[in-house]
């Protein structure tokens, strides 16, 4: 009996020792991420900074505008409305302002149509879903045909003309605020940047549909013949973009390049249109020159950088912000562990991610913002995206836990290493694409033919030959044999495939940048 007590006692003893060794060399461990972390850090931080890199909001120095513009609360007020309605409509309106591909490089010339393509809900062929959202959209092929057959059940009824004229209606007072805040008053939207990702934005949900509306507008007053309407709505969805040019967030630049997507889609729209003369080509031609989306997408990221990196500093000093962060990874990720709750596993995690990995996750997060924004300003110089971007390594995983790594920041929050730029290539890109249309237009009217190439539009109809944003050459243009002329980007993949708007393998054609190479749609035979 002794002897039993005195072994057990030594089995203790050791598992104590074991016990005190495996904590001490946690410990240990963690003191030497935590020290080898901070250190790599402050050296890249000091890096960036001799680069000439601002990594704080403090260093970055966003000024507010001075005021809130005067017609902030018109352009609000007036954007609740035209939303009310869109939830109200009974077709997609959304889909009656965007190009519709009847084949490859060739969109139908919507406002000759007999309707608008588009299924109308609360007719025959009613499916049961909420008002407002049209489930019922006419059934495409590939090609973007109607479908040859439909189910009898559900027999689509086509919105006419005359149901866009009834919705156009019902939103002219709501437009007519929109038109006179946007001519006439000052709208500039102060957004405190200190506040983070928290920061109060009044004016985002509520004026989200202004330009589907104003776009509505334009393509209605283009099918009752009245060009100059439909080039004041095109230079109110201009101006608007510019409102969004000066916000500091990737949403904010999104907005304005899907604000001004729906201004070019009009543009294409009204260019098919007999009747133009140069004033008014050069007024159309005068609304799409702009500042470059391209360098304020830059300047987004750099600020959402600063926030990113000014996060994980309250995380390090403040356990509301390491609570807030625990509770925001358990929405996040299914933890792996079988042998732990979800709660005390990430509990658990986040403590040791806090102690020892944090800065080793800031330092990664860097990194890969950097190798972005680099790619983006050599961009901005001429270079060719294909050439001065390298993906970054995949973000590495250790004592992987479901999704979760030492790196788990990193992983949820990294830029995208593709949109955000791509986004605003492709829309400079168009917007070059349809100014060279204009002044090939204006060329037209004044000599009676095309010209053999862009330079001979240089400097009378366009100040510098047009530049194709994903390559670091001008855009391509050719004419055909049969008059009309080509003129394209290389696309996505910087190639140039002679000007073949096909879709590449696997893609549905949606936009002009599903093609082999992005081609200025000629209209589609009728």
């Amino acid at each position: 009996m002794i002897a039993k007590s005195q072994r057990l006692k030594r089995v203790l003893r050791w598992a104590v020792r074991i016990i005190l060794v495996v904590v001490l060399l946690l410990v240990i461990f963690i003191l030497e991420e935590h020290i080898r972390g901070r250190v790599m850090l402050s050296r890249y931080k000091a890096e960036l900074r001799a680069k000439g890199e601002k990594l704080t909001l403090a260093e970055l120095n966003l000024q507010l505008p001075p005021q809130e513009g005067s017609g902030n609360v018109e352009l609000i007020a007036a954007g609740q409305e035209l939303n009310d309605l869109q939830r109200r409509n009974r077709f997609n309106v959304w889909f009656v302002t965007r190009l519709r591909w009847a084949e490859p490089g060739r969109p139908i010339v919507r406002c000759r149509q007999p309707d608008l393509g588009v299924g109308r809900q609360g007719l025959a062929g009613k499916t049961g879903g909420r008002r407002g959202r049209a489930t019922n959209e006419v059934t495409q092929t590939s090609r973007g045909e109607p479908a040859d057959q439909a189910p009898t059940t559900n027999q689509v009824v086509q919105a006419s003309w005359a149901d866009l004229a009834e919705e156009v209606s019902a939103a002219s007072n709501a437009l007519a605020r929109v038109r006179s805040v946007l001519t006439k008053r000052a709208v500039a939207f102060p957004i405190d940047y200190s506040q983070g990702f928290d920061a109060h934005m009044p004016h985002w949900g509520e004026t989200q549909n202004i330009p589907t509306w104003l776009a509505l507008a334009g393509l209605y007053e283009l099918h009752a013949g009245g060009l100059d309407a439909t080039i004041q709505n095109i230079s109110l969805l201009t101006t608007l973009t510019r409102v969004y040019q000066d916000g500091r967030f990737e949403i904010v630049q999104h907005r304005r390049i899907g604000t001004g997507e729906r201004g070019l889609d009009i543009t294409w729209e009204a260019l098919q249109s007999l009747g133009w003369n140069d004033a008014q080509l050069r007024q159309l031609q005068e609304a799409w020159q702009m500042r470059s989306s391209l360098p304020d997408m830059i300047v987004a990221l750099e600020t959402e950088r600063s926030i990113r990196v000014a996060y994980i500093d309250k995380v390090r000093g403040s356990f509301a912000e390491w609570q807030k962060l625990r509770r925001s990874l358990l929405s996040k990720a299914q933890c792996g562990c079988q042998d732990l709750p979800n709660d005390i596993a990430v509990s658990i995690y986040v403590t040791l991610w806090r102690l020892a990995w944090a800065d080793q996750d800031e330092l990664l997060l860097l990194k890969h913002y950097q190798n972005l924004l680099e790619a983006a300003r050599k961009v901005t110089t001429g270079q060719a995206w294909q050439n001065v971007y390298h993906p970054p390594p995949e973000v590495p995983s250790f004592l992987h836990c479901g999704d979760l790594s030492r790196y788990f920041y990193t992983q949820f929050f990294r830029p995208d290493p593709d949109r955000p730029v791509r986004s605003a290539m492709q829309f400079e890109t168009r917007r070059q694409m349809t100014l060279t249309a204009i002044a090939l237009k204006r060329f037209t009217l004044r000599s009676g033919h095309l010209p053999t190439d862009l330079h001979a539009l240089v400097p009378e109809f366009l100040e510098e030959t047009p530049r194709d944003y994903m390559t670091d050459q001008p855009l391509r243009y050719r004419l055909s044999a049969d008059g009309s002329f080509n003129l394209y980007s290389v696309g996505n993949d910087g190639r140039d495939d002679s000007g073949d708007p096909s879709p590449t393998q696997g893609k549905r054609l949606m936009s002009i940048w599903d093609g082999r190479d992005a081609v200025w749609p000629q209209a589609a035979s009728e």
